[in-house]
């Protein structure tokens, strides 16, 4: 019988590797440059470097699209409201009272535009780190906290579970939604106002759902002899390398590019 050699494990993606804390940080500093993204080339720069994360991280554009747009379609309609609120420049569409000038279009654009970047930079952050990583890279950033007596540790603790309960939850929902659907309900199908009502109706059994998994996690814990304020160990330890440096390195010369394209007439 000839020997059977094992397949290789799968590499992670460049984007995955990085420390946690790196990921961190560059998506904050991606967050509060994509405020200052004004003209059509700081989109253009932008848009390039939502795509090359996405490439570094091996995610899939389409899936990625897909779960980011429950997000970005409210708030991209609260950016829209300045349609209708900001009247400055000349007018391009009036109905009645309700106008629409060249000054409401370009900044409902401009802060529709801004607040998709903001959400694509946080998911693939958190596409692209698990919860475990997230809560230990908080744990060691806020790590000056401890000296004015902040717990630390349990805040990341809480915020570890938080990211765990929030695909199940979604996973909860959708399945009241289809077992609501299945009977006849009007959650998929009627007026607008029947949709909010049913979706309205979701609530008692999502709630019900979240206590009986809180439960559930309450006695896993105790089970395991969890206890406030005991210090943790952590899986993989925290150390920045050469790739980090040139993380940082690129999101400096995206800063130079983002306020030089900025300064051109």
């Amino acid at each position: 019988m000839s020997a059977r050699t094992l397949p290789a494990p799968p590499s992670r993606a460049p984007l995955a590797a990085l420390d946690p804390r790196t990921k961190i940080l560059g998506a904050v500093a991606l967050m509060v440059l994509s405020f200052f993204v004004a003209s059509p080339a700081q989109a253009i720069l932008a848009v390039g470097l939502v795509f090359a994360l996405l490439a570094l991280g091996r995610l899939h554009v389409g899936r990625f699209a897909f779960s980011v747009l429950p997000i970005v379609v409210p708030l991209a309609l609260v950016a829209a409201l300045n349609l209708v609120f900001t009247r400055t420049g000349p007018v391009i569409w009036s109905w009645g009272v309700l106008s629409v000038t060249q000054g409401g279009l370009a900044t409902a654009l401009t802060y529709g535009f801004r607040v998709t970047l903001i959400v694509c930079f946080g998911a693939i952050l958190l596409s692209t780190m698990p919860a475990g990583e997230l809560a230990s890279a908080l744990s060691s950033l806020l790590s000056p906290l401890r000296l004015l007596g902040a717990p630390v540790e349990e805040w990341a603790f809480v915020l570890s579970l938080a990211l765990r309960f929030v695909p199940t939850l979604g996973q909860e929902f959708q399945a009241v939604r289809e077992a609501q659907a299945s009977r006849g309900g009007t959650v998929a199908r009627g007026t607008p106002v029947q949709r909010v009502r049913s979706l309205a109706a979701l609530v008692v059994p999502i709630l019900a759902a979240a206590l009986r998994h809180a439960e559930r996690l309450s006695l896993a814990l105790d089970s395991r002899a969890w206890e406030s304020g005991a210090p943790r160990t952590r899986w993989r330890p925290l150390r920045l390398t050469l790739a980090d440096a040139f993380a940082f390195a690129a999101l400096a010369l995206y800063a130079v590019l983002l306020v030089a394209l900025g300064s051109l007439p």
